[in-house]
C-alpha cells in the first residue's frame, strides 16, 4: 500500500516536471535500451522502484551528480521516460518507516 502510494504521489510529481510541452507524448520504447542508456550515458542507477495499483513499475534512477529520470514500465508494454532533471537529494530518514 505504501508503494502505491509513493509511486501515484511520484507519478504525479514527474507530470508537474516534464521536460516537453502538455499534451506531447513521452518517449517510450524497450526497458533495457533505457536503463542501459541511462547508465552509459547519464551514470545513473535505479535507486528507487514501486510498482502501482494498475501494475506498472516505476523507476527512478539517479547519477553521482545528482541527476534524475522516472522510468514507467506499463504491464507487458513499453518503457516510458516520463521526468528528468538535476539536483536530487536523498533524505535522511529520521527514525520512522521509509
Amino acid at each position: 500500500m505504501r508503494n502505491a502510494i509513493f509511486a501515484a504521489i511520484a507519478v504525479a510529481a514527474a507530470g508537474m516536471a516534464l521536460p516537453f510541452p502538455a499534451g506531447a507524448q513521452p518517449v517510450c520504447g524497450a526497458r533495457d535500451g533505457f536503463v542501459a542508456g541511462l547508465e552509459r550515458q547519464f551514470g545513473e542507477y535505479r535507486r528507487i522502484e514501486a510498482v502501482t495499483s494498475a501494475g506498472a513499475l516505476m523507476e527512478i534512477f539517479v547519477s553521482a551528480s545528482g541527476s534524475w529520470t522516472v522510468l514507467v514500465t506499463l504491464p507487458g508494454g513499453p518503457a516510458c521516460l516520463v521526468a528528468s532533471g538535476t539536483g536530487w537529494q536523498a533524505e535522511r530518514n529520521s527514525g520512522g518507516d521509509a
